[in-house]
This record gives structure tokens, C-alpha cells and sequence, in this order.
């Protein structure tokens, strides 16, 4: 994830086993009725995004969430997590670099034939190869969507659908993901320009908006 981000975003990564740190009370009611596995991950993500959040100073604090469930992040920051598996990331950027940021991490490749229409759009679906690879690109394509949406939702506060984005694939690092339906801040047909990285197991995506430009 590291090489996938500019220089300003913090990011911090690891085994959701690996921490033992306890849930702050601000943060426990979003997952007080979660069973054991979800406060684990939770409790990862919220720790990671501590030591994130260091790199620029921050002294340790708590990362609520909001009645939406999105994370509330120390005044003039914004942030994204993502787990998957046993496996962890967040990521943390200055409001005044940033506009806004997404990533998504996916562990192990899920998609049979049978489960790409319920992520994907029948143009992507076409798209995909024949061979060995299909399930790797699709698992490609779902986690481009889900870094984008939670890169639009803290400005746009749009629940979308995975039918509302479109993903091309345009090079072995790089994908445009065209916006399908209108926001509050874009309309659509907007593109959106984000990069991934992946492996035969996992799959990391990310997509960011600087304040100079659009996208």
C-alpha cells in the first residue's frame, strides 16, 4: 500500500492478530454488539490509524465513528482503513494535501463466475479473460469500487451501489473508474483515475483527490 500513495499519506500496515490494543470507550459502541473476529479488526484499524496519525504528530486519541459508522478523524485529517483476512491497513493524509483519499485491501482471490454479477456490471463482466486469471481480475475490479466509495462518501455522503461505477483496468498498476449515477459533488460520467497492486493472494487498490484539480 505504501508504494501505492503519495509521499503525504501516512500508512500503516500489519496482522490483525498481532494487536493486543484495547478499543477506546468512544469508540465502543460501534462495535459492541460485534462478535469477537469484527472487534479484532476494529480494534487493529483503530491502532494502526494511532500510529498514523503520529507520523504527523497527533498524540494518541480516539477514532469514533459516526452515527453513518465513518470514521471521525482528528480536525484537519482525513483517513480510510481496510481489512481483510488476518490482514490490516490504514492510511492518513493532511486535509491540506488531501481531498480526499480511499483504499482497500482484499486477501485471497473470491470471485467465481457465478458471483461476479453481483459486484459487477455486464460491460466489466465482457471484459474479463477466460483463462486462469478471471477470478484475480474480478477480485480486481470489486476492490477498485470499494476504495472508491470510500473515497466519495466522506464529501458526497452517497450510498452507491457497486452497478453505480464503472472500472477499466488500463495498465498493470493503474485503473479509471467512470461514476454512473450523480452525486451531490459529481456528476455522471465523471472519471476518476486510481492505482492498484496484485498478487497471485492479494490485491491492494487506492484512489485520492488533490485540491488543485477534479480528480
Amino acid at each position: 500500500m505504501r508504494d501505492l500513495l503519495p509521499p503525504c499519506v501516512a500508512v500503516r500496515q500489519g496482522n490483525v492478530a498481532d494487536f493486543a490494543a484495547p478499543i477506546w470507550p468512544e469508540e465502543a459502541p460501534r462495535v459492541a454488539r460485534a462478535v469477537a473476529g469484527r472487534r479484532a479488526e476494529f480494534a487493529a484499524g483503530r491502532a494502526l490509524a494511532r500510529e498514523a496519525l503520529a507520523e504527523f504528530g497527533v498524540l494518541p486519541c480516539a477514532v469514533p465513528s459516526a452515527v453513518d459508522g465513518a470514521p471521525r478523524w482528528p480536525e484537519g485529517f482525513i483517513g480510510s482503513i481496510a481489512h481483510s483476512g488476518a490482514q490490516v491497513v490504514a492510511a492518513i493524509a493532511r486535509q491540506q494535501d488531501l481531498r480526499a483519499l480511499g483504499i482497500d485491501l482484499e486477501v485471497g482471490i473470491r470471485f467465481k463466475p457465478g458471483m461476479e454479477r453481483l459486484v459487477l456490471r455486464p460491460e466489466e463482466i465482457a471484459s474479463l479473460p477466460t483463462d486462469a486469471t478471471r477470478a484475480l481480475a474480478s477480485t480486481i475490479l470489486f476492490c477498485a469500487k470499494e476504495a472508491f466509495y470510500k473515497m466519495q462518501y466522506p464529501l458526497t455522503r452517497a450510498r452507491l451501489g457497486f452497478q453505480d461505477a464503472r472500472v477499466a483496468l488500463v495498465s498493470e498498476t493503474e485503473f479509471h473508474l467512470t461514476l454512473l449515477a450523480n452525486t451531490t459533488m459529481f456528476a455522471s460520467n465523471h472519471q476518476f483515475t486510481g492505482h492498484y497492486f496484485a498478487t497471485p493472494n492479494s490485491i491492494t487498490a487506492a484512489l485520492w483527490l488533490i485540491h488543485d484539480h477534479p480528480e
